[in-house]
This record gives C-alpha cells, structure tokens and sequence, in this order.
C-alpha cells in the first residue's frame, strides 16, 4: 500500500487528434437517436480546454457480451473520454500449449477488448478470483502515458470470505501536469453502508498520502479524480463523508476526519440529462429520474428488482488556483438499448451494461 513512485517523466508529445464527439451513424440509427446529435466539442484552437472523464461498470462477462461489447465499442467511441475508468472487468490467465509454461503477467482483460486504437495506455487492478483461469478488478483505459500505478487492498468489515475490494491508483501523465486518478468498486449489499464507510475512511488516507508523495516529484499536479461503482446513494453517510457533508472515525478508533470532492453529477449535471421519459395511462410525460445509474429502466438492473439509484460516481478534488479541475458539465450514457431479436427474442432492449456510465468534461 505504499506509495513508491519510480515514474518515467521524460516529455512525451500528445499526439491525438481532436474531432467533433459525433454519434456514429449506425448507432445513432440502432438507438432511435438523431444522427446529428452532438456531445460538447473540444475548441479547435484551445484543444485540451478541458479533459473529459468517463466512468462505467461493465458488469463483467454476463448477459449477452458479445453484442454487449459491440454496444460498449461504439458508446466509447461516441463519448471520446480522454479517460475512462471500469469496473467489473475480468482478466484472463490464458491456458498454455502443451509443454509451455504458462504465460507471465500481465494477463489479457476484457479492458483490453475494448480500448482498441483509442486508448494506448491501460491499468489492471485485480480484486477478486472468480475461477481459475478469471479474476474480477478495476480498470483505467487512458491516452495519457501511465507513468505510475499500483493496487491497494480496501477494508473488510464482513469477515472472511467476503470478496474482496481494491483501489486502483495510476498517475497520469498530461503536458498540464500529473493527474492522480483513482479507480474502486465498494461492496454493493444494500446493508453494508458501514462496510463502504471504512472503505472510503481509507480510500480518503490513501489518496492523501499519494497525493503528498506526487507532489514531491516536483512536477505541477492537478486535482485527484476518484472514480468508480461506490454502491451508495448521494446522502448516504458514505458518499456525503466524500463529498464534505459528513466525518468518519477510523477502524481503530483513530479520531473523525472529513474529505471533500466535487461530486460532478450534482454540481455540473447537463438539465437536460436527468429528464426521462414516462409513459402513465398512455401518455407521455417528462419526469426527473435522479440521475440513477443503477435504474429499473434497464432490463439487465430490472431483473435484480432493486430500487432505482444513482451509484455510479466521478468525483474532483478542488480546483487548483488556476481552476483547472472544476467541473463543465456531467451527463450519464450507456442508457440507450437496442432491440436486437437475434439475442433476445422477448423484444427487450439490450444495453451495454446493467449500469448507466457517467462523462464528464473537467476545465483544463
């Protein structure tokens, strides 16, 4: 758990080329959406004005993933996130031929699968042995160098055999400075809201520490992002400790302390985002859905007959002086299925998870 940073910082030159954040045609066209539809442009002549982050639970292999995938491909390529962290990613130990030895680390992901020519930089944090030949972790797909990562084991307040949970810590590496990104899953049983606030009582002090550590590398630093499924609605005690509204004590009795992150979804959510469609006795009416992440109006959450929530975060640290960091605006994806008789024959919409994703564009 230690933070030990042996970075690379000889300057590399961004390279990317920046485009309209158009939805693809044959997408758009599957998804009964506008072809022209346009997410927020990246200004011509100030290319990083800001940096776009996108979280998602891709909800491992489960369903039908090989259409999934196709959806997941496409949603990536529409968003454009210059960063994008994932959760419930299995990684593969290959099987080895006949008289080889097994292949050496690191192991192929279902992260791998989907960064394609997007992202060229990648970090796995394996979490939990689903068999032997999968594990279950965090991932950071990014077309920033990773200059540093490392895996950090979270508190287990159940007991033994409770599967486990990591923070994934990367330090990236922008021609603005280093950018910390942190990536975590928290237990998702509705009744563990103690267990998750030792999690984030932790993840609070580890990030500290690495941010401290980050700083004496003498390089300009800007604000930590922590990213990822916390399982926890926006005034549970585990998410307002994070977001300054609320101090926890440690595990062992060490004195209470608060944190504070800019919850992008609440201060910056595009107003047209958290309107959904209704339809009550034949008409269509226009409601506010809170922004869930976790909703019944996805088939694949539907089945688990859970209330609807918003789960899913992006959450900044405070802008520095320069403002860098502050969130422009935030809106969900990943929320448009398709309906595809080939794998589903009920005629229920397919989606590229069980969750809704989270973008958003941070001033730069």
């Amino acid at each position: 758990g230690a933070c030990d940073f042996q970075p690379d910082l000889q300057k590399q030159t961004d390279k990317r080329s920046f485009r309209l954040h158009r939805t693809p045609p044959a997408f758009s066209d599957q998804c009964n959406l506008p072809s022209d539809r346009l997410y927020p442009l990246r200004p011509a002549k100030d290319p990083m004005s800001f940096l776009r982050v996108m979280t998602l639970n891709i909800w491992s292999q489960q369903g039908p993933w090989p259409r999934r995938k196709e959806l997941l491909c496409a949603e990536l390529q529409t968003q454009a996130a210059d960063v994008v962290a994932l959760q419930e990613v299995l990684s593969f130990t290959p099987v080895p031929a006949p008289g080889l030895d097994a292949s050496p680390p690191p192991f192929p992901t279902q992260a791998d699968e989907l960064r394609a020519d997007l992202y060229p930089y990648s970090a796995f944090a394996p979490a939990c042995p689903v068999d032997a030949r999968r594990t279950l972790g965090n991932a950071l797909l990014s077309r920033f160098p990773i200059v540093q990562q490392s895996v950090v084991s979270l508190p287990n307040a159940v007991g033994p055999g409770h599967e486990p949970r990591v923070l994934l810590c990367a330090l990236l590496e922008l021609t603005q400075g280093l950018l910390p990104v942190f990536v975590t899953h928290l237990d998702w049983q509705l009744h563990l809201s103690h267990a998750r606030c030792q999690q984030v009582r932790f993840i609070a002090d580890h990030i500290d520490a690495y941010v401290a550590a980050a700083r004496q590398l003498g390089r300009g630093l800007l604000p930590p992002i922590l990213a990822g499924d916390l399982n926890a609605e926006p005034d549970s005690d585990e998410v307002r400790f994070l977001t300054g509204r609320h101090a926890l004590p440690g595990p062992r009795g060490e004195p209470l302390r608060g944190a504070y992150f800019n919850d992008c979804y609440a201060r910056a959510a595009d107003p047209t985002d958290f309107v959904a469609r209704a339809v009550e006795a034949g008409a269509a009416a226009e409601v506010s859905d809170g922004g869930a992440t976790f909703a019944r109006s996805n088939s694949f959450a539907a089945a688990a007959h859970e209330p609807d929530r918003r789960i899913d975060y992006l959450l900044v640290g405070l802008p520095d002086k320069s403002g860098r960091g502050r969130p422009i605006r935030c809106w969900r994806c990943c929320r448009h299925g398709v309906i595809d008789a080939s794998v589903n024959s009920a005629g229920q919409r397919i989606f590229p998870s069980d969750h809704y994703g989270v973008v958003a564009d941070l001033a730069l």
